[in-house]
């Protein structure tokens, strides 16, 4: 998951980089284009919701046991200072006529599409215990062993249909 939507997230980036200032109707005078603007950040921050919730699950089964509380404590962190850098650092960098919004959006595309191929490079999966063929099994207060198939991404999205129908 965390692949392909960094990789989106990188791509939109640069895609709506150059049409920016006209969406905003910088560029003819006119007023901008707020159901186009609406859209296209929807689509940003549903990107930015699933990446959150990739990097979640990724962090509980790449830490270890005793360090799994930490994982809030860095993603609390991250966004702040990720905050910080989109707002504060964004309209410091304006301000002082080093960087425009295509070019910020254009920094950060790149950003994201470097950082991803970095991990997609560098990191390596270990093979899930669905993968294996494994069922995870877990004891229940009154001594019984409750076992169950870990689902993968597909079978959970078709469980999830399955419930709401």
């Amino acid at each position: 998951w965390l692949i392909p939507v960094q990789t989106a997230i990188g791509l939109l980036m640069l895609a709506t980089s150059g049409i920016i200032p006209y969406l905003l109707g910088e560029t003819d005078g006119s007023d901008p284009h707020v159901k186009t603007l609406t859209s296209v950040f929807f689509l940003f921050y549903f990107l930015a919701a699933t990446q959150d919730i990739a990097v979640d699950g990724w962090a509980v089964t790449m830490l270890q046991r005793n360090n799994i509380g930490w994982a809030s404590t860095c993603n609390v962190v991250g966004q702040t200072f990720g905050y910080f850098i989109a707002f504060t650092g964004f309209i410091g960098l304006k301000m002082y006529g080093i960087m425009d919004l295509p070019q910020f959006m254009q920094f950060w595309g790149i950003v994201f599409l470097v950082s991803t191929a970095i991990v997609g490079v560098l990191k390596k999966e270990v093979q899930s215990n669905s993968e294996k063929g494994v069922l995870l099994s877990e004891t229940v207060e009154d001594g019984d062993v409750e076992t169950e198939e870990e689902l993968s991404v597909q079978d959970t999205y078709k469980q999830m249909l399955n419930i709401i129908r």
